[in-house]
């Protein structure tokens, strides 16, 4: 047998060098990257997008800038995800979930500029010294960011500028737009702190802009809308008929059936979700005078017929009219108060604090005509905003550790943030779809709703689906409702392509696993009105239902 020759492989060069902060550089690890540099990211349906500024220093992100246009819930994930990002390395930002799909994008698109050597610091001396990004746009601008508004009745309104809040436009003959005033607000808030009255303060920061002194009207442009009262448009036919079935004249009446039993609806509403639109009060105030009027037994009982309230507000027809959205919500409430319900679950609501809204709502209330406490908990994806939102609320965050060889779960630590009653919500943090059924299991959930995440896909009806299997095997009830933002919104299930939270495989996954389907977002009350229900987030719609179920059962059974 003849011997095998040893071919001798090409000896290594190493790789091309890049340019970053006056050198060139040879880059074989991640420390030996350096820079300063920007990436842009879209979220899955392409609606919201997060410019991401980071510094590096021996691979490790040093500074961070996060400027996010969408949801509301990008702003509290934006928050998060400035804390989460500083000490981290870049694989290893890379690899952790930032909490919203538009930072995680933008993180990916920066790390390629860096690692390809296209910084903006590549050719400065030490580069971009830390803090420097706050020096630019946290003194005096606000950032480069506009915020316009306009319709075809009132046409443009300027709201917000990079130089800073808007308070007036100039108009001329024409009602054209020839200037505006606005305060800056970084200049206002640096001389508050330093001392200066008020008004003086707000004087020397109000500054102008173009022709805005030749203007021969001025207007404020939040407040001249010229837009109409609170009306029931196309929902009023449904509204009516509940009306009349139970003999109330109108809304009004029905409010004044709640003021006169002491329950302040807008508050309890609004104090849930602050953001929520004016429909929703006016949904609650139905079913909560229904409740009353009928005399409910209990704060089940009232769950289910503040249901029948909320039904009468889905627009007929539409997503939530044909899910039957409403009631749906009233025999959700109906369980948790349930004694046979014993712990609720908000599956993978992380990207907002839609999730810790409903959490607080039911914990508030619930309990109050239990007799054994309801566990409220929070599962999602990433242990770095569980840990966040724990400590902003005061919940009580649960660390754990998932064995992939031996497939247990072992807890860590429970540190709770306060001790009220927020201290009995805990929340857990998953780094995949395994974790999160054992932490399904571990807290034996009966109840769980899928709340607003970026990873719908990856995560939450994966859980939800593989928990109800597992539910199945070993007879155990268990009861699954779908939501977040794709639920209903984008119903063609191919619509794969935008990534990780596809809005038409997010509903199309959701009717695979629940035994209800809410539409809408569980944080943005747009997103829910635009499904023919009204503008509320449905974690804070659970929350809320409890909370006036409640309030009702408390009222009747004095």
């Amino acid at each position: 047998m003849e011997h095998s020759e040893c071919v001798k492989c090409l000896k290594s060069r190493g790789s091309s060098p890049i340019p970053q902060e006056g050198k060139w550089i040879q880059s074989k690890e991640i420390k030996d990257i350096c820079g300063f540099s920007h990436g842009c990211g879209k979220c899955a349906p392409q609606q919201g997008t997060c410019k991401l500024t980071i510094n590096v220093k021996d691979g490790i992100i040093k500074e961070a800038l996060v400027e996010t246009i969408g949801c509301t819930g990008m702003t509290h994930s934006a928050a998060m995800a400035g804390e989460i990002l500083i000490g981290k390395t870049l694989l290893e930002a890379l690899n952790t979930d930032l909490v919203c799909d538009a930072i995680n994008d933008a993180m990916k698109q920066v790390f390629l500029q860096l690692v390809y050597g296209r910084s903006q610091s590549a050719f400065s001396q030490g580069g971009l010294s830390v803090g420097s990004a706050l020096e630019d746009l946290g003194k005096n601008l606000t950032s480069a960011v506009s915020t316009v508004y306009a319709n075809d009745k009132i046409g443009p309104r300027y709201l917000n500028l990079t130089e800073g809040y808007i308070t007036k436009l100039g108009l001329d003959n024409n009602n054209e737009i020839i200037g505006y005033e606005y305060v800056n607000l970084g200049n206002l808030m640096q001389m508050l702190e330093n001392g200066t009255d008020f008004k003086l303060a707000k004087e020397k920061s109000t500054k102008r802009y173009g022709r805005f002194d030749d203007a021969v009207k001025y207007i404020n442009p939040r407040k001249e809308w010229f837009m109409e009262k609170f009306n029931l448009g196309k929902k009023e036919k449904t509204v009516k008929q509940t009306l009349e079935k139970y003999n109330l004249k109108d809304l009004s009446t029905a409010r004044k059936i709640c003021e006169e039993y002491g329950i302040d609806i807008e508050q309890i509403v609004k104090g849930i979700q602050p953001i929520c639109f004016d429909d929703a009060v006016w949904a609650y105030q139905l079913g909560c005078a229904i409740a009353l009027t009928q005399k409910a037994k209990s704060a089940e009982e009232a769950a289910k017929l503040i249901g029948v309230g909320l039904q009468a507000f889905c627009l007929e027809g539409s997503v939530a009219d044909e899910r039957q959205i409403g009631l749906g919500h009233g025999n959700l409430a109906s369980m948790l108060l349930s004694e046979n319900t014993k712990c609720f679950c908000f599956l993978a609501g992380h990207e907002s604090f839609a999730a810790a809204e409903g959490a607080m709502g039911i914990v508030k209330t619930a309990n109050k005509v239990r007799k054994t406490p309801l566990k409220v908990i929070l599962n999602g994806l990433g242990k770095d905003a569980a840990y966040i939102i724990s400590r902003i609320n005061g919940f009580t965050y649960v660390s754990t550790e998932y064995n992939y060889t031996t497939h247990t779960l072992k807890v860590l630590q429970e540190k709770a943030f306060s001790q009220g009653e927020r201290k009995n919500v805990k929340v857990y943090g998953a780094y995949d779809v395994l974790e999160g059924v054992e932490i399904m299991k571990l807290e034996n959930v009966d109840v769980s709703i899928t709340g607003n995440s970026t990873n719908p896909v990856r995560f939450q009806h994966p859980v939800a689906g593989t928990y109800k299997k597992w539910c199945y095997d070993h007879n155990k009830t268990y009861f699954s409702v779908a939501s977040g933002g794709g639920t209903g919104r984008t119903l063609h299930p191919d619509n794969v392509m935008a990534g990780p939270a596809s809005y038409g495989l997010t509903d199309t996954m959701g009717r695979m696993h629940c035994d209800a389907q809410f539409a809408g977002s569980s944080s943005v009350p747009a997103h829910v009105e635009m499904m023919g229900f009204i503008g509320m987030g449905n974690n804070p719609i659970v929350g809320a239902t409890v909370a006036i179920a409640c309030k009702v059962s408390e009222v009747l059974n004095k």
